[in-house]
């Protein structure tokens, strides 16, 4: 799927907010369902592990954990904050072309369809108003408002 450039420098403008790739209500078996999703798809990653914690110890965050994937362009940056919840930022300055954008949309795409959950776009740490959504039971994009506000809506 692909969406004119207007649309998406539109949603991509920088504005001093990064945006966020965000899968909510999660389990563990998601996040394994992600990180298989991604070793299958053979992006170039980067990992760190500052602390000497498990992934989400006792249902509490553990911010010692960052997984960067790279895209074309984008990177996509993993803090494992949260086990209910899959949220990947980017900066949107990198996405400067209808190419960046696609492979943001095809991540998008592929995600949802591995997960078999919905996939929004957002601003960072903006649950309530999605910029674009993939609805894997669907097989589409979402891009009007009532259909966001609904999918959200459903989602919270």
């Amino acid at each position: 799927m692909t969406f004119h450039w207007e649309i998406s420098e539109d949603i991509f403008k920088y504005d001093g907010r990064r945006r966020e790739i965000f899968v909510p209500d999660t389990s563990l078996r998601d996040w394994e369902s992600l990180l298989m999703f991604i070793a299958a798809q053979g992006y170039t990653l980067t990992y760190c592990n500052e602390s000497q914690f498990e992934l989400f110890k006792d249902g509490k965050q553990n911010l010692g954990h960052h997984l960067t994937l790279f895209l074309e362009g984008v990177a996509l940056h993993c803090h494992f904050y949260q086990e209910h919840e899959i949220a990947l930022d980017l900066d949107p300055d990198e996405v400067t072309d209808k190419a960046t954008a696609n492979q943001v949309y095809g991540f998008m795409r592929a995600l949802a369809m591995a997960l078999n959950k919905p996939v929004l776009l957002n601003y960072l740490n903006t649950r309530n108003s999605a910029l674009l959504g993939f609805d894997p039971k669907h097989k589409g994009f979402l891009t009007k408002d009532s259909e966001l506000t609904s999918a959200v809506n459903q989602l919270t």
